[in-house]
C-alpha cells in the first residue's frame, strides 16, 4: 500500500512549511530514512526524510509550494502502485446527479454542461471536492469508468481556473487594489510572489526602487523580524557594560586547548570558556535565570543555555540543557556539534527551545562592542566583543592588555540595577580567572 510522506511538524508553532527543493523525482527508489525533500518553515531549514522503502509515486507539492502539517507532499509504494485516493474512487459506488443519458463523442464539450436535466456520475469525494473549491461539477470532463466524475477531474479542473499566488501576495494585493488574477507570476509553475504584486503597484518616478531588487523575507527571516520587534516592544532593555582583560581566558585556552582537542576532536574556542563563565554565574543569580510570565516570576532550577549561529538567512539559537552542570569540554564538544547541525538545518525542536538565558558572540567577525536584543521570553543576553590589545592602568602603570568588552541586555522589569552590576562583575571576574572554570 502507498504511504503519504507528510509535511512534519518541527515546532509547538508551525501551521505549515515550504517546500524548497525535492531531492528525488517520480520514479526514484528510495529507502526509509532517506531525505527526499527540504523545507524551510519559520525557524529552520531542514531535510525531510523518507517515512518507507520504495519508489516515489508521485509528487503533490511542487519545489517552492506550501503544505499545512501533516498534509501529504507525496507518495512512496511498489512500482505502478495506485495512489489510496483514486484506488478509493474507482470502487467507489457512483452517486446521481444530473446528466443526458447519451454519451457524447470525446472531442464534444462536456454533455452535462449541454443538457443539465440528465444524469452524471461522479464518486462522492469528488462530488465533495468540487463543492469545497467551487466548482461547476457539470462543467466537469470525467476521466474514469464510463465517464464518471474522479478526484483528479475536480483537482484539474480547480487548477485550470484558480490564480496561484502566495498568502502573503494576495494578502497585499488585497489591501493595495491590485487585480493579482491579471498579473504573470514570477515563482514556480507561474505563482504570483509578493513581488510581483510590488512591481505592480510602484509608480514609474520611484526612483528610489530605480537599482535595487526586490525579493521576499524568507520565513525564518521574518520570525526573526517579528520576534526582535515584540521583544523591543514588550521587553523593557536596559544595558550594562564592562571590560574584561582577557589575560586569563587566552592563557586558559592555550593550556587546554590540546587536552580539550583530543578528547572531543574538535578545537577549544574562546566562546567555550565564556558559555562555561555565563552558565557558572547564572547558577547563582537566580533572579537573572528568571523570565517574567504575565504578573507571574519563573525561576528555573537549571541554566538552559542558548547560543547565537548565524545561518543563511538568518540567526537562529540553539540552547545547551542544564549548562551549568557540564565542564568546558562538554560544553564545547555540544555547542560544536549544535553549530554544525544548526548549519546543516538538521536541529530538532527541543534543540533550540527552552532557553532560560542567551550569549551572542561577535568577537570572531572583529566587532568590538554591540547591544543585543533579549531572546523572548528570556530575561537577558550578554553581548560579546571582540579581543583587542589596549592600553590600561595595571598598578598605577600603563601596560598593554588584551581587553574583550561585554555587555548585558537585561529585563528592567526583572533585573534592576544593582543586581545587574553583581551579575556582571561576576561573569568578568570568572573570565579573568578562567583557568578555575576548568576545575
Amino acid at each position: 500500500m502507498a504511504v503519504a510522506v507528510n509535511m512534519p511538524k518541527l515546532g509547538l508553532q508551525m501551521t505549515s512549511g515550504v517546500i524548497t527543493q525535492w531531492l528525488v523525482a517520480e520514479g526514484d527508489a528510495v529507502k526509509k530514512g532517506d531525505p527526499i525533500f527540504s523545507i524551510e518553515t519559520d525557524k529552520i531549514v531542514s531535510d525531510v526524510e523518507s517515512t518507507a522503502s520504495g519508489t516515489v509515486l508521485k509528487i503533490l507539492v511542487p519545489a517552492g509550494g506550501e503544505a499545512k502539517i501533516m498534509e501529504p507532499c507525496c507518495y512512496v509504494g511498489a512500482p505502478g502502485e495506485k495512489l489510496p485516493d483514486a484506488a478509493a474512487e474507482v470502487n467507489a459506488a457512483a452517486e446521481p446527479v444530473t446528466q443526458p443519458p447519451a454519451a457524447p463523442a470525446p472531442e464534444l464539450a462536456p454533455a452535462a454542461a449541454e443538457a443539465p436535466a440528465g444524469r452524471l456520475f461522479a464518486t462522492p469525494y469528488a462530488r465533495k471536492l468540487a463543492k469545497d473549491f467551487g466548482v461547476d461539477i457539470h462543467t466537469v470532463r470525467g476521466t474514469g469508468p464510463n465517464g464518471r466524475i474522479q478526484k483528479r477531474d475536480v483537482l484539474s479542473a480547480q487548477e485550470d481556473g484558480r490564480v496561484r499566488i502566495t498568502p502573503a501576495a494576495k494578502k497585499l494585493a488585497e489591501q493595495s487594489g491590485v487585480d493579482y488574477a491579471a498579473l504573470s507570476g514570477s515563482g514556480p509553475n507561474g505563482r504570483v510572489q509578493k513581488e510581483d504584486v510590488l512591481s505592480a503597484v510602484r509608480t514609474p518616478d520611484a526612483a528610489s526602487d530605480a537599482d535595487c531588487t526586490i525579493k521576499p523575507m524568507s520565513a525564518m527571516r521574518k520570525t526573526v523580524a517579528r520576534r526582535l520587534t515584540e521583544s523591543k516592544q514588550n521587553i523593557p532593555h536596559v544595558y550594562y557594560e564592562d571590560e574584561v582583560d582577557a589575560t586569563g581566558l587566552i592563557a586558559a585556552r592555550e593550556l587546554f586547548q590540546n587536552a580539550a582537542l583530543k578528547k572531543n576532536g574538535s578545537k577549544l574556542t574562546y566562546n567555550d570558556i565564556i558559555l562555561k563563565a555565563v552558565a557558572a554565574a547564572l547558577a547563582e543569580f537566580a533572579d537573572v535565570n528568571a523570565q517574567i510570565r504575565g504578573e507571574d516570576v519563573a525561576y528555573f532550577r537549571h541554566v538552559n543555555l542558548g547560543f547565537a549561529v548565524s545561518i543563511k538567512n538568518g540567526l537562529i539559537v540553539p540552547v545547551i540543557k542544564k549548562a551549568e552542570e557540564k565542564s568546558v569540554a562538554e560544553l564545547s564538544k555540544e555547542a560544536s556539534q549544535l553549530t554544525e547541525k544548526a548549519r546543516s538545518g538538521r536541529l530538532v525542536p527541543e534543540e533550540f527551545t527552552g532557553g532560560t538565558f542567551t550569549v551572542s558572540n561577535l568577537g570572531g567577525y572583529g566587532l568590538e562592542n554591540f547591544h543585543a536584543v533579549i531572546n523572548p521570553p528570556e530575561s537577558g543576553i550578554l553581548a560579546v566583543g571582540a579581543i583587542r590589545k589596549k592600553p590600561v592602568v595595571v598598578n598605577d602603570a600603563i601596560v598593554v592588555r588584551p581587553m574583550m568588552r561585554i555587555a548585558a541586555s537585561l529585563d528592567h522589569r526583572l533585573v534592576d540595577g544593582a543586581l545587574a552590576a553583581q551579575f556582571l562583575a561576576r561573569v568578568k571576574q570568572l573570565l579573568e580567572d578562567a583557568a578555575a572554570l576548568f576545575f
